[in-house]
Order: C-alpha cells, then sequence, then structure tokens
C-alpha cells in the first residue's frame, strides 16, 4: 500500500496529475492545494502538516526546476495560465535553473514576481522567457525590470505575439475546441482530462479570461533595451488563424537587438513531442550565447572600473602646466579606490599587464577603452594636453 511518507512524484506523479491531486483535495475538503506546495511536500505527511499555510497564498509563489544551475531564466505561463507547463522545457535543459510563475489575477503581480526575482536572483543582468502569452507578460515583466534600475539582458519568446488591436476569447469555445483535438496528442488528452473537473475548470476560466483581458490592455509605447529573441513556429494552417490583429514583429519594441529562429511545428503543439526536443536544443544554444554574452559584458564593465588616475596633482592642473618636463605619474585604480602608482607609461603598462596576466582578453580590451580616451600609447609617451578629456 501506500504509506504516508511516500513520495508523491516518485510513485509516478507529474504535474499534470498534481493539478488533479489538488483539484481533488479542494473539492473533497474545501482546502486549497496549491501546486507549488505538493511539489515542495510530495508526502501525505508533508501536505498534512503545511496544507492549512496555504489557504490564502494560491500559485503567488514560483516553481523552481533544475536549482543550483548556472544560468537563471524567469519563465511566465503560457495562455493557461500555469507555470508547471515549462516541466518538460526545464529537463531538457539541466543547465539553466527554470524560475517559473503562474498568471497572477492581481492588479500588483508585476511587483509581487519582481520581489521574488529579486530574492532568486539578488542582481541582473536578467533573462526571461515566455511561451505564446507568456512572451508579452514577460516583455511587461521587463519593462517594469527597467524602471526599477534594474539590467534585462535578453527576452526568448515562443512564438509570441502583441495585440494590435483588441482581440476575441471565449473559454468554452477553446474547452470544446481541445476537445475535438483530444485524440491528436497525449498531453492535448490529458489537458482535456484536466479541464472535465470541475474545479479545475471554473479555475482555468477565472484565470485565462483576466489573462486575455491583460493582452488587451497592453500597449506597447515605450520600448525596452533588452534584446528579443522570437523563436516563430511554422505556418502550415496560417489561413485558420486571423492574424490581422496581432503581430509576431517585436522589432519595434526594443532598442536592442531582435532575432527570429524558425523553430519546428504550428504554434499550439512546437513544444510537444516530437517537436519540443529539437526546440528545445535550439533554445538552449540560445542560452548558451546570452551567457557568453553576459560573460563578455561582466568583463567589459569590470575593464572599465579600471582607470587611470594621476598622482601629481589634477588632470587639469596637468593639462595647464607649461613645464612640459614635469615627471607625469599615473595610478592604476583598484576595487578599494586606491592607486598604484607608476612613474611612467612603461611602468603603467607593466603593472597592468601583471594584474590582467590571466585574462588576456580583458587586457586588450582595456587597452582599446584607453585609446578611445586618446591616452595614445606610443612608444612609451604621452600628450599631456589629453589627459583627463
Amino acid at each position: 500500500g501506500i504509506g504516508v511518507e511516500d513520495n508523491f512524484f516518485a510513485l509516478g506523479g507529474h504535474s499534470l496529475r498534481a493539478i488533479r491531486l489538488g483539484a481533488e483535495i479542494k473539492k473533497d475538503t474545501g482546502l486549497n492545494a496549491p501546486l507549488v506546495l505538493i511539489f515542495k511536500y510530495p508526502t501525505i505527511a508533508g501536505l498534512a502538516e503545511h496544507l492549512w499555510q496555504y489557504q490564502n497564498i494560491f500559485h503567488v509563489e514560483g516553481i523552481r526546476y533544475n536549482p543550483g544551475a548556472a544560468q537563471t531564466l524567469f519563465a511566465f505561463p503560457p495562455f493557461v495560465g500555469l507555470g508547471i507547463a515549462y516541466q518538460s522545457f526545464a529537463a531538457l535543459t539541466p543547465e539553466t535553473t527554470w524560475y517559473c510563475f503562474d498568471f497572477l489575477d492581481d492588479d500588483n503581480r508585476l511587483e509581487i514576481y519582481y520581489r521574488q526575482i529579486k530574492q532568486e536572483q539578488p542582481e541582473g543582468p536578467y533573462c526571461l522567457f515566455g511561451y505564446s502569452a507568456g512572451g508579452a507578460l514577460a516583455f511587461d515583466m521587463a519593462r517594469y525590470l527597467e524602471s526599477k534600475g534594474e539590467q534585462v539582458s535578453d527576452i526568448i519568446l515562443g512564438d509570441s505575439v502583441h495585440h494590435l488591436e483588441a482581440t476575441y476569447f471565449n473559454f468554452h469555445q477553446f474547452f470544446f475546441e481541445n476537445a475535438e483535438n483530444v485524440e491528436n496528442d497525449l498531453n492535448t488528452k490529458q489537458r482535456f482530462l484536466l479541464l472535465q473537473n470541475e474545479i479545475f475548470y471554473r479555475q482555468s476560466e477565472q484565470r485565462m479570461n483576466k489573462y486575455h483581458q491583460l493582452l488587451n490592455e497592453y500597449r506597447l509605447d515605450k520600448r525596452i533595451r533588452a534584446n528579443i529573441h522570437q523563436m516563430e513556429a511554422e505556418r502550415a494552417n496560417a489561413n485558420k488563424y486571423d492574424h490581422s490583429k496581432v503581430s509576431h514583429d517585436w522589432s519595434a519594441t526594443t532598442s536592442g537587438e531582435f532575432t527570429v529562429y524558425r523553430s519546428k511545428g504550428e504554434h499550439p503543439n512546437m513544444f510537444d513531442p516530437p517537436h519540443l526536443e529539437p526546440n528545445m536544443t535550439q533554445m538552449n544554444e540560445i542560452l548558451r550565447q546570452i551567457a557568453q554574452k553576459q560573460r563578455n559584458g561582466a568583463e567589459i564593465r569590470m575593464a572599465q572600473d579600471i582607470h587611470f588616475g594621476v598622482r601629481h596633482n589634477t588632470a587639469q592642473q596637468i593639462m595647464e602646466s607649461k613645464n612640459e618636463e614635469q615627471p607625469l605619474y599615473l595610478g592604476l585604480g583598484h576595487d578599494d579606490g586606491s592607486l598604484m602608482e607608476a612613474a611612467s607609461i612603461s611602468d603603467a603598462e607593466a603593472a597592468l599587464q601583471h594584474i590582467v596576466a590571466e585574462n588576456q582578453a580583458l587586457y586588450t580590451e582595456i587597452l582599446r577603452l584607453l585609446q578611445q580616451k586618446e591616452l595614445l600609447l606610443q612608444t612609451h609617451k604621452i600628450d599631456k594636453r589629453t589627459v583627463g578629456k
């Protein structure tokens, strides 16, 4: 038999069954059993001990997959509104921690997301993701983060659109379209079976109607600085859908780069088998390139923090000095604000090479920055009139 300490997932449970379990607990006991609770405490004993703590919190806290990985991705839910939709995504990206949000029916949702992002990753740059409707929510979150002075380096979109005009959504029609396609694939069948649960049906209807309302209200009148990567689905049945009120082109919404990638499958099934694996391989490569750029950016910022200072008087005083033979003392700046004295350009170069000897790329970048500032390192001489520009 099953004991109170047996693990739900070890017994064959998965995200869709966890949804059903939460609905059954609500039906039989009247108590909310949010998915985050089932993932945190996947035993009968654990649920019994902590269930009471979550009666006023429903899907507010995000779900974390692959904790402790080198890279973190903050994922915003597709139209169904549940972050657990990304469980299969995370399984194919083990080098990335996925922090997955549910859609919150709360006007303060962006601030709630923001606090969790800062707790999970105190400093940027941040990388965001959203499939379908989640892409628009990720974009809105990027704007909010930038308004707080945070840096968002990249947003990855899973075939996301932004609305040019208000669109129509009928949940009951959506439900029956799922019923018509129920034999097409296993995931659709499982979703349909869940929607047959009255509690889950009502919760989904409320969540998706609010989500659609929010998508219609978005105004993209303010650009962001983050790069945007659009994983675009195939359009084999493009005539089936009216795309006149939405756009897949996000190029005008960012001052950064906008890149389009041709992905496998049509929009509804691009992240279902057999398209899931090749599309996640593509996404892994995008994440790898983002991580590399972030590392390069960190090196450049480090280089910019290293500066040349003047020990003898100020730069302005030296520029005004008429004594061309006056010795020029340069110092290499350290993080603590102190200066390493150097009596000549050659000494300064030697000190610089010593500090960054283990990072030739950084040294090259520092020299390039120096040349941009007109500190011309030519035959170890310097034109004093250019110091301080």
